[in-house]
């Protein structure tokens, strides 16, 4: 199910591939360009994944034109076809996204739009930062962090397939219902439109 209620910008590429990946996956649910209301911030998300499991994956795809680079001195290079940009680490801020989204789902006196989610405690957060990992050297390569919030290609997309179909096997019970999965995906699209855009249409995959 694919839900977008605004789109994330010059992103065009990833909404695509995403949309291909997992439209026909009953299993997941993936919304595009949210801005959530969580303890008094805006939290904007570039692209949201969330499957049966409830496992819910937070993507940042701003840098996918270009290569993300660790810095000795602390930081990150983003080498993009004008150049290269000195950057901040991308991935504190998608780790600090990934946990106000998650604290907000599971703290007691949540949001009401959290509370109409019904969620139980099960639910995981983490956070992807995509890159065009082509122009990185062995070295850069092997600095980069391997757990946390992971930088990665978009061949990371095929492996969060691959580890729920897995799962899945192992655990075939410990699933909510795709009528569910997507109840919970419409509810923080709707908590989108009522926080930040209420005139935003919501695109919705055809096998919903």
């Amino acid at each position: 199910m694919i839900i977008m209620p605004q789109h994330p910008g010059d992103t065009r590429t990833i909404v695509q591939h995403l949309d291909r990946q997992f439209e026909r996956q009953v299993d997941w649910a993936v919304l595009h360009g949210l801005q959530l209301p969580v303890a008094g911030h805006v939290v904007r998300v570039d692209h949201l994944l969330i499957n049966d499991f409830l496992e819910c994956v937070c993507i940042d795809s701003r840098y996918l034109k270009g290569t993300l680079v660790p810095r000795r001195e602390g930081g990150f290079g983003w080498r993009h076809p004008d150049g290269e940009t000195r950057i901040g680490s991308p991935l504190g801020k998608a780790a600090r996204q990934a946990r106000l989204l998650a604290g907000a789902l599971d703290q007691r006196r949540r949001p009401r739009w959290v509370q109409r989610l019904r969620i139980a405690p099960r639910l995981t957060m983490r956070s992807l930062v995509l890159h065009d990992p082509a122009g990185l050297s062995d070295a850069e390569r092997a600095a980069l962090p391997a757990d946390g919030a992971l930088v990665a290609g978009t061949e990371a997309l095929h492996a969060l397939l691959q580890r729920q179909r897995r799962r899945r096997a192992r655990h075939p019970f410990a699933r909510v219902p795709p009528t569910r999965l997507h109840a919970i995906a419409r509810t923080i699209a709707r908590a989108h439109r009522s926080a930040a855009a209420p005139s935003l249409p919501i695109t919705v995959g055809s096998n919903v």
